[in-house]
């Protein structure tokens, strides 16, 4: 699934970027981006023709192990070519000249305020227009009616502002009405961007109140809004505070977006929040947006209220909102290996296995099975092989039904052959075989797989091969097992065993026409058809098994199986 994925998306790109018309892609604020998205860029990249793509990231955030620094490097050493442009901070002669601009004055009248915005900022761009308008503000620059300029009292300035750039921002905002503080400490919970409805469940507010609230941040331009929807609130709330306006605010289908203008003045407002309150409140956010919202809605903002329950889990007692708590996890794990999101998935399933209770394996061993099972398959998407080894032997080491251990033991099969260990993946798969009673010879002639081919042609000759389609539905978990190993082991044997790549798929037509059809059934009938084909010259009955998979395919609409099928 991821590659098909990526090969979309690069095809998708080269739509765009082409020698008439070449494409440029910036993207911002690398340091949050996670491992999948940087692996995307550096795919992108590999095959980039006619294609810029420009990065920004904040290099005070990131470290040399840091998954973009790790990225960057992967993608230099593969020969691809990145050229890395250091933005500095404004020089002093810099805020020199800006503020001899801004004041209208020259140059020596401006060097003692330029010293001390220097000295504050050192050249922060964002940090010395916020400095300069908050000092016009505090009237230590002043207009001088008489003399005709500005005037700075440099002795109040030092005295006023904080050296710190969150300190001085969160100082800001400290001026602000009492109910904008605190709309907007629950906006910085939700994150740098936010919307409307999130930010009414969360603050336990109206819409109206809300949007009231924030409108003076939305003035004094600590928040832009991202779309114009926010003008239904502020027409409103200007024009008079009617029954008749409030429904007709209620009855809009709008939901506004905000977004903080810096990401400082998020961390300023964030910072507003006392520290031993800031995992309360993460919970009550959590808490509320949950109770708010229908069993659809959960699955779709599932990210979102875990991302706020998770920081404060600590403080839940033991009981069922813990275990309410590992359930959402375990679905947001689920949903994020199924969008392959791989380490996502497993930052879920670590925090499900935190929540576990000591004794979980005794009280609820189907759920904890569950968990590691999981942790155990997407620590194998992810490559991560060390660490599926580990969740594999706990789980063995828990489990004693003997089809509860072949789910594991799968994942270590595939792992091995992800690593190239062909012969290796092959022989534990032919031992997983053997405890569930299906054995092959471990050097067969070319006579008894000739006579097993034979055996197998028996089992369809006299029928109608179309009409296995309307076999049974296979639901013993022994043979789905035997089907899953079977065709888990096909692509190792292509490679590397032929003789035994025949007896695999023999295996699995005599299950198939014996059992009954199962959701792996359009490989195995597929795979069956090339060797009538390819190597026994039978090439109406290989067609027809060929149209049998596509039937089968279509018939249990197994859209996962398309591509591997074809």
């Amino acid at each position: 699934a991821q590659n098909r994925f990526n090969l979309l998306l690069q095809k998708f790109i080269q739509v765009f970027a082409t020698p008439e018309h070449p494409l440029v892609m910036f993207l911002d604020d690398l340091q949050w981006a996670d491992l999948s998205s940087l692996k995307l860029m550096q795919l992108l990249m590999q095959d980039a023709r006619y294609l810029l793509m420009l990065g920004a990231y904040r290099d005070n955030e990131v470290s040399p192990v840091h998954p973009l620094m790790m990225t960057v490097s992967e993608m230099i050493k593969t020969g691809l070519t990145v050229n890395t442009i250091t933005l500095q901070a404004l020089s002093q002669d810099d805020i020199h000249q800006w503020i001899a601009d801004t004041l209208i004055c020259d140059l020596p009248s401006a060097l003692p305020l330029t010293e001390l915005v220097y000295q504050k900022t050192q050249g922060n761009p964002f940090f010395s227009v916020q400095l300069l308008k908050a000092l016009y503000e505090d009237q230590s620059i002043t207009f001088n009616w008489d003399l005709h300029n500005w005037h700075c009292d440099i002795a109040k300035a030092r005295l006023t502002h904080a050296d710190d750039v969150v300190e001085f921002m969160a100082s800001q905002l400290q001026k602000l009405p009492l109910e904008t503080q605190d709309v907007l400490k629950v906006a910085a919970c939700i994150g740098a961007q936010f919307d409307l409805l999130t930010l009414v469940i969360a603050s336990q507010q109206s819409p109206e109140s809300a949007a009231m609230a924030l409108w003076q941040a939305l003035l004094e331009g600590f928040i832009i809004p991202t779309t114009e929807a926010y003008k239904f609130f502020t027409q409103t709330d200007a024009n008079a505070n009617t029954n008749a306006n409030t429904n007709a605010v209620l009855q809009t289908d709008v939901n506004v977006t905000y977004k903080f203008l810096h990401d400082r003045i998020q961390q300023a407002a964030y910072s507003l929040i006392p520290e031993p309150q800031k995992k309360f409140t993460h919970l009550t956010i959590g808490q509320l947006l949950l109770r708010n919202a229908s069993a659809e809605e959960i699955q779709d903002r599932i990210f979102v209220i875990i991302s706020h329950l998770n920081i404060g889990c600590s403080l839940l007692p033991q009981g069922t909102e813990r275990e309410k708590l590992l359930q959402l996890n375990l679905i947001a794990a689920q949903k994020a290996k199924t969008s392959t999101a791989y380490d996502a998935a497993i930052q879920y399933l670590g925090i499900c296995i935190e929540l576990l209770s000591e004794d979980s394996w005794n009280t609820k061993p189907d759920l904890t099975r569950t968990i590691y099972e999981l942790s155990a398959e997407v620590a194998y998407l992810s490559t991560n092989y060390e660490q599926m080894e580990e969740y594999v032997a706990i789980v063995l080491s828990h489990t004693q039904n003997l089809i509860d251990r072949m789910r594991v033991y799968e994942f270590k099969m595939l792992g091995i052959k992800a690593q190239s260990k062909l012969q290796d993946s092959l022989n534990l798969g032919l031992q997983l075989l053997a405890l569930l009673g299906v054995y092959f010879p471990k050097n067969p002639t070319p006579v008894y797989i000739q006579q097993v081919a034979e055996n197998t042609k028996n089992l369809w000759m006299n029928s109608d091969i179309l009409g296995l389609l309307d076999s049974p539905l296979m639901n013993d978990p022994v043979q789905l097992t035997k089907m899953r190993i079977l065709t888990q082991m096909t692509p190792s044997a292509f490679q590397s065993d032929p003789n035994l790549l025949s007896l695999l798929i023999f295996k699995q037509i005599e299950l198939l026409i014996t059992v009954g059809n199962c959701e792996i059934s359009p490989f195995s009938y597929a795979e069956y058809g090339l060797l009538l084909c390819g190597v026994m010259g039978d090439f109406n009955a290989g067609y027809q098994f060929g149209q049998l998979a596509l039937n089968v395919l279509e018939s249990f609409q197994l859209k996962g199986c398309k591509s591997r099928t074809y």
